[in-house]
């Protein structure tokens, strides 16, 4: 930025010095200010000019430059385009962000500078990074609002949540897309997670009266801090009984106004699977008998897991390695052994402490050892 003071013969004044007052107006109509933030406001002349290469300006618009003396004289530089900065922020949003497999959602990613300018000319790139879907193009260009738009579709049979990113050189996003299956009355119906296949459910010809969405998330993609929370505080209640991260949560939405379909017409059967990778009736990384393993729903209001019992059947099928179990209506659900028995000593006879893992997880022939010992201890105190 260069600014010379001078005479009406337009000859620059060598004999001026002093202050004047830099502004920025808005090049469409110099009555306005420019909306944007100058980093020079004040420069001082010498012998009738000064020059300054570090002016800034925080919007991306045409302007003009303007100076006042103290005498209220002025000048007022030709228009400068101000263009956007270096991307510091991406945006990425998803509409609808839930959708039906077989429908689109409408993505649009948006670029802006460290001052909100948006950035045009810029090109972003397109990616499903997780999970399953299409999204019709692989990268775009921003236009004059700063953003690129893109189709994301999902047509497998298997609900499923699908990580959708966008990205430049410098900067990237990820956000979520769910994808649930349509189900309607009158048709039987079987459908298995995307990312765990060994999760299904398996619905019945008249287990519903109306169109349904139906959704399975696995515990790694439940959406919400509080619900995790609420989950392992649940768990935490059942260390050594529970698979903690063996969690699904099973959705039913009724198609017409999105709220949940509640209590099914017929009974609802669900799978999920356990780890006994070398069949030793021991789940995989735990002390758990395969035997006693039963399906449980988590109750919200006490954050306790309780043992399904709507009827039907919840049994382990070791041919298979999963947990069967009839259903009412969806929540969270989850695996492991509810039944075992823990005692408790009189501490005031001097019982030894029992150590729960010489109950919970023994074979029958040490439990019922066990029991005739510490029987036989209470009747010794007597």
């Amino acid at each position: 930025m260069t600014i010379n003071g001078k005479n009406f013969t337009n000859d620059t004044l060598v004999n001026y010095s002093g202050s004047v007052d830099v502004q920025a107006i808005s090049a469409d109509s110099e009555t306005y200010a420019g909306t944007g933030v100058l980093g020079i406001t004040v420069a001082s002349l010498v012998n009738g000019t000064i020059t300054k290469y570090t002016q800034t300006y925080t919007k991306a618009e045409r302007i003009k430059l303007k100076v006042v003396d103290s005498n209220g004289k002025t000048g007022t530089s030709n228009i400068i385009y101000v263009g956007g900065g270096t991307a510091t922020k991406i945006e990425l949003t998803a509409n609808p962000q839930s959708i039906i497999s077989g429908q689109t959602s409408f993505l649009t990613a948006k670029l802006e500078d460290y001052y909100g300018n948006v950035l045009k000319n810029t090109e972003i790139d397109f990616s499903v990074v997780k999970g399953s879907g299409v999204i019709n193009i692989s990268s775009g260009t921003t236009n004059a609002n700063g953003e690129v738009s893109a189709l994301f579709s999902y047509n497998l049979s298997q609900p499923g949540i699908s990580i959708v990113q966008a990205r430049t050189a410098n900067l990237s996003i990820e956000i979520p897309v769910r994808a649930s299956v349509l189900f309607v009355p009158g048709t039987r119906l079987t459908i298995t997670a995307t990312e765990d296949p060994n999760t299904k459910l398996t619905f019945p010809a008249d287990a519903v009266t109306e169109n349904i969405e139906i959704s399975i998330s696995l515990k790694v993609d439940l959406d919400t801090t509080t619900v995790v929370e609420l989950i392992d505080v649940a768990n935490s209640k059942l260390l050594g009984k529970i698979i903690s991260e063996l969690v699904r949560k099973f959705t039913a939405n009724k198609v017409s106004n999105n709220l949940e379909y509640g209590e099914f017409e017929k009974l609802v059967s669900i799978e999920i699977p356990y780890m006994d990778s070398n069949n030793d009736g021991i789940v995989d990384g735990t002390q758990i008998e395969v035997n006693n393993l039963k399906a449980a729903r988590l109750n919200e209001t006490t954050k306790e897991w309780e043992t399904v019992n709507d009827g039907g059947i919840n049994e382990v099928d070791r041919t298979k390695k999963v947990v069967s179990c009839d259903v009412k209506h969806f929540s969270y659900y989850t695996i492991g052994d509810f039944n075992s028995a823990t005692l408790t000593p009189n501490p005031k006879r001097g019982l030894e402490t029992v150590k729960p893992a010489e109950l919970h997880f023994g074979d029958a022939n040490a439990v019922k050892k066990k029991i005739k010992e510490l029987k036989e201890k209470i009747d010794n105190n007597k």
